[in-house]
């Protein structure tokens, strides 16, 4: 899975293949594996799967995307069809 980056312990990736709609990346941390949606110009945080991240933790892993939307929408276009 390409990483986009990490910054502060979350690392940002997407998944090759990982087609399905709406565009997003998964952000990890401590055991929380997050999935923030990626738009033209936001994000929104969609879910979680293992530890449930904290609020403080989603914030931060939401913002890291936001700061990273240019290089997120690059490796996931690398990789996926859908938009």
């Amino acid at each position: 899975m390409p990483k986009v980056d990490e910054v502060d312990g979350y690392s940002v990736h997407v998944y090759t293949r990982d087609e399905h709609p709406p565009a997003h990346v998964h952000v990890e941390k401590a055991g929380a594996k997050m999935k923030i949606m990626i738009r033209v110009d936001d994000v929104e945080y969609h879910s979680y799967k293992g530890r449930e991240p904290r609020a403080s933790e989603r914030d931060r892993a939401t913002e890291i995307v936001a700061e990273l939307l240019d290089e997120c929408w690059a490796t996931w276009r690398a990789y996926n069809e859908c938009d």
